[in-house]
């Protein structure tokens, strides 16, 4: 999703390995962004969602069935809301789970927000 553009909605991925870059998009309408199938790496399928350029509040439970989400492009996320649940581990020396570049930053704005990775 290019800059600039309006989504609102549900954004929902099939089975299979899916990647998704949203580049400095207002996801504020956006109710649900899924990678589609579960966050296991034991399925061999592995979705990955990134974040580019993406500031402000957003419930951790938009974030759903992703392998690995990165945060990146000077973005500023504030997660509120229920949990937020990534994969975990690595494929082929790449990280698995939330991935903060060294340019972004991530905020928890709950008193708690459970992070799982499974």
């Amino acid at each position: 999703m290019a800059s600039g553009a309006v989504v609102s909605g549900n954004v929902v991925l099939g089975d299979g390995s899916d990647s998704l870059t949203i580049n400095g998009t207002d996801i504020s309408q956006i109710a649900l962004i899924d990678g589609g199938d579960d966050v296991s790496l034991a399925d061999g399928y592995i979705d990955r969602l990134t974040l580019v350029g993406i500031n402000g509040p957003q419930p951790g439970s938009k974030f759903l069935n992703w392998e690995r989400i990165s945060l990146t492009g000077n973005s500023d996320l504030s997660l509120t809301g229920s949990t937020l649940v990534t994969g975990g581990g690595s494929v082929a020396g790449e990280a698995m789970g939330l991935v903060v570049d060294a340019g972004s930053s991530l905020r928890v704005q709950e008193t708690a927000l459970p992070l799982a990775v499974i």
